[in-house]
């Protein structure tokens, strides 16, 4: 044996002396003899196993494949380049010489990363790894990689099924990846029902059978459990997710994320560089962090709810930075997070609000960075997942939330699920904890949802998203991309997952909006995923805890998209009165709500903006009805009802959904949004017809004659109104409308609602605020020429980028309208409100059908 003193300096120009028994500095042959000893836990791999990673080791070697993995050696941890192997060692680089590591010195965890970083992603090489998993007793990263096995090669899917079968009944097996998908998919795009498609294993998956009529729907995910990850980094991390993304540090992606990092922008998150430190171990970069943490604690702990982020992000940067922190600094950041939970563990108790989502998620990423460092870490945690996960936003999930919808609207959700994301995701890593088993109706449906929540088209680098509740019309793309991310990692190997795969990965489909959102590509996305075609994928999607519906003609950059909302008014924070909204996008907005988002409470919010006058739906004029919205008095609009309670789950509904390739039947009953002394039925049939025509028909009875009622739709672009018909031009869209009913309708179009929205008379103007859309100029309504109790409104929309399509057949019955749409066929529908009907001598669905052709 041979002690040498090693002395030298690093990268950063740091004296650094160490002293060890470091042979190959005097000569390589002494290795042979005196292989390394890194520990004393040690595992042994069976023979058998051990001369097959060895031969694959080899294999790679000779065909120029550069096996890395992490190590050790000589008291640091780092990605040492394989350079071969004998019986009793395995040969690593360091410092570009030879350094022998003894076989029977590595542990589980190091002999695992071994066989992971000779697999390359090669099925059958991830085989064996799951094999070296399994018999290491490794089973969740077995399970993981039984999967990884199945995605990527699907003809091994039967071996790895049978390796799956090996793993102990406490750790869930995973099936391979599944096959095809089924045509006549339930709601999330995989199997209605177990059993439906012999073809699909789906011993990896558990679901939820809906409440009410979505009993037959089952959203799936697959059975994931954490290893209790006591090892740093375990903040959103276990083994599989740091090794890919130490592997992304040579991709495309990785190199773009570190080059921006090193290019030194301002817009950097905290938590960038603590990232790009586990991606290479770089001390430069937790240097950038740990200053860039010093400067958050300077100025104080978090004395606002605006402040919540900066709970997550430092709590990031404490576990991924976490021994190269200093034990002065390391305690004063403690300091700084108890002193921020302290102020704010009590606030914002509510199920839907997005302060909710931010404190649980920031309560429990410092709970687990605490964790061994500071005794109050379980208090962290119990309020984050007792108090909140569990009491609170768990039943919300299986409520408002179901189908994935936002109750606050997408300005809200686009921002916050991300954080209830993390709080799942950082449970399951630090403690295998899984909480998107106990949620899967809303996890599932989030991801559905958020595919058809992009509008068709790309601008300015990214997409536009469906409007609803409070938001800017023009919303920043990439938070919810990350949250697609996310959710397509949580729930791989579903069909779902893989739809979703395919449709992250489109070629027209734009990968970020802004490069300081690079961390996204090497923190969530996995390129590598299978993808099932998008032309086999749904076409609707039902959020039915919100009650809203999105829809698509196609999965073309020039589809048609048509959203529908009516739900309950969950909350008062940021949703709106809305029921029964409509919007249809082609090439760009066309049919859309007014106004863009300034404030939540001032006079535009609370009198206009988040009222039922700036959305597509019905008003019923009492004069005497008086409004209080947010606390606070506000106009008389002749809408909906205002609803304080920010747990409310009565109001409108959708009462009947039947999904089809060639159409989209929606009956709600939009009655009980209404004050009972005006409303007593309005009920909203809404037929989409692919690809461009949207019928809306509604039948509406006041109690009193003299209550005047108004069918109102907002238009974008250029609009022009002739007799019963009007139109909208906006880029390479076109919109055409008739009003088949009432037959004495008087149809007007009120311009420069752009600039203030006319409520009755009284305008109420935009804030101004450089550099937003103001919204639509034209508002088309429609009025019964006479007073009556019960009106029938009828509108046939068309929406078409090309040669303007034929106008529409129509005859009246009396007790039903049939509507000839040419090249389509004829549609039948009840003129009383009850649900039903037929479309090409189809009949309608007369409840909620959660099955879609």
């Amino acid at each position: 044996m041979h002690w040498v003193i090693m002395v030298g300096f690093t990268e950063e120009g740091h004296f650094r002396m160490r002293i060890g028994f470091s042979a190959f500095l005097l000569t390589t042959t002494l290795f042979a003899t005196c292989p390394l000893t890194v520990r004393a836990e040690s595992a042994a791999l069976p023979d058998e196993l051990k001369h097959r990673l060895m031969a694959e080791l080899d294999e790679a070697k000779k065909g120029g494949e550069k096996v890395k993995v992490w190590l050790n050696v000589l008291g640091e941890k780092g990605e040492r380049l394989v350079d071969g192997c004998d019986d009793k060692s395995l040969l690593v680089l360091i410092q570009g010489n030879p350094f022998p590591v003894a076989w029977a010195s590595l542990a589980p965890a190091d002999l695992l990363g071994v066989a992971r970083g000779a697999a390359l992603g090669k099925g059958e090489r991830l085989l064996l790894a799951a094999e070296v998993a399994l018999a290491l007793n490794l089973n969740d990263q077995a399970s993981d990689l039984i999967l990884q096995v199945g995605q990527t090669d699907p003809a091994l899917a039967e071996k790895a099924k049978a390796l799956a079968m090996k793993l102990p009944t406490q750790a869930a097996p995973v099936a391979p990846a599944v096959s095809s998908p089924a045509v006549n998919a339930g709601e999330n795009g995989s199997n209605g029902t177990t059993g439906t498609n012999t073809a699909t294993d789906t011993s990896h998956l558990t679901g939820f059978a809906g409440t009410e009529a979505h009993t037959t729907n089952l959203y799936v995910v697959p059975k994931r459990s954490g290893s209790a990850r006591k090892e740093r980094p375990r903040v959103l991390f276990d083994a599989n997710r740091l090794s890919g993304l130490r592997a992304r540090a040579s991709n495309a992606d990785g190199k773009r994320f570190l080059s921006w990092l090193g290019a030194g922008h301002d817009d950097q998150e905290l938590p960038n560089y603590a990232l790009a430190f586990l991606m290479t171990g770089d001390d430069a970069f937790a240097k950038q962090a740990i200053d860039r943490g010093d400067k958050l604690v300077a100025g104080g702990p978090v004395k606002s709810l605006d402040g919540l982020g900066n709970i997550a992000a430092l709590a990031k940067v404490y576990d991924w930075c976490h021994d190269r922190i200093p034990d002065d600094k390391r305690k004063a950041w403690q300091a700084w997070l108890l002193a921020s939970y302290d102020k704010m563990k009590d606030e914002y108790m509510v199920s839907y609000h997005n302060y909710m989502m931010k404190c649980a998620c920031g309560f429990a990423l410092a709970g687990y960075a605490l964790e061994g460092d500071n005794p109050r870490a379980a208090e962290l945690l119990q309020n984050a997942y007792e108090k909140r996960w569990r009491a609170k936003i768990l039943p919300a999930c299986k409520s408002g939330l179901a189908g994935g919808a936002w109750a606050e609207g997408e300005g809200y959700g686009t921002t916050t699920c991300g954080a209830l994301l993390e709080l799942a995701e950082a449970a399951r890593c630090a403690e295998g904890k899984d909480l998107v088993a106990e949620a899967p109706e809303f996890f599932a449906g989030r991801l559905a949802y958020e595919m058809f929540l992009d509008l068709p088209g790309v601008e300015n680098g990214g997409r536009r998203l469906w409007i609803n509740g409070d938001m800017n019309r023009h919303r920043n793309y990439d938070e919810s991309l990350e949250q697609r991310l996310m959710l397509q990692d949580m729930l791989r190997g579903t069909e779902l997952a893989a739809y979703a795969q395919a449709y992250a990965e489109e070629p027209a489909m734009p990968m970020r909006q802004y490069n300081s959102m690079n961390i996204l590509d090497v923190l969530w996305r996995d390129r590598g995923l299978p993808q099932k075609p998008l032309n086999a994928f749904k076409l609707s999607h039902h959020a039915w805890g919100r009650g809203t519906v999105l829809m698509r003609s196609d999965w073309t950059e020039s589809a048609t998209h048509v959203g529908f909302v009516c739900g309950p008014l969950i909350t008062a924070s940021h949703a709106h009165a809305d029921a029964g909204h409509f919007t249809i996008w082609k090439e760009d907005e066309l049919v859309t709500s007014a106004g863009d988002y300034r404030h939540a409470a001032d006079t535009y919010a609370i009198c206009a903006y988040k009222r039922t006058i700036a959305h597509n739906s019905i008003l019923i004029y009492d004069p005497a009805e008086k409004f209080e919205v947010r606390r606070t008095a506000a106009s008389n609009d002749g809408g909906q009802l205002w609803v304080d309670d920010e747990e409310n789950l009565k109001g409108a509904r959708i009462i009947a959904y039947d999904a089809r390739r060639a159409y989209t039947y929606i009956c709600a009953d939009l009655t009980p949004a209404y004050a009972s002394k005006k409303a007593a039925l309005v009920r909203r049939q809404l037929v989409y017809v692919r690809p461009g025509t949207v019928v809306v028909l509604d039948h509406v009875v006041s109690t009193h004659p003299e209550f005047q009622k108004v069918w109102q739709c907002y238009l974008s672009g250029a609009a022009t109104q002739s007799g019963s018909k009007f139109a909208t031009v906006n880029g390479k869209g076109h919109l055409k409308a008739e009003v088949l009913l009432p037959a004495d309708a008087k149809v007007s179009l009120l311009g420069g609602q752009d600039k203030a929205i006319d409520v009755f008379g009284v305008k109420y103007p935009q804030p101004p605020d450089k550099g937003k859309d103001d919204g639509p100029a034209w508002r088309a309504e429609v009025r019964p020429a006479a007073a009556h109790e019960a009106d029938t409104f009828l509108v046939v929309l068309q929406a078409y980028d090309g040669a303007e399509p034929p106008a529409v057949a129509f005859k009246d019955s009396g007790s039903q309208v049939k509507i000839s749409i040419p090249g389509a066929g004829e549609l039948t529908l009840n003129m009383d409100g009850s649900p039903g009907g037929s479309f090409g001598g189809k009949a309608l669905a007369q409840t909620v059908n959660t099955q879609e052709e």
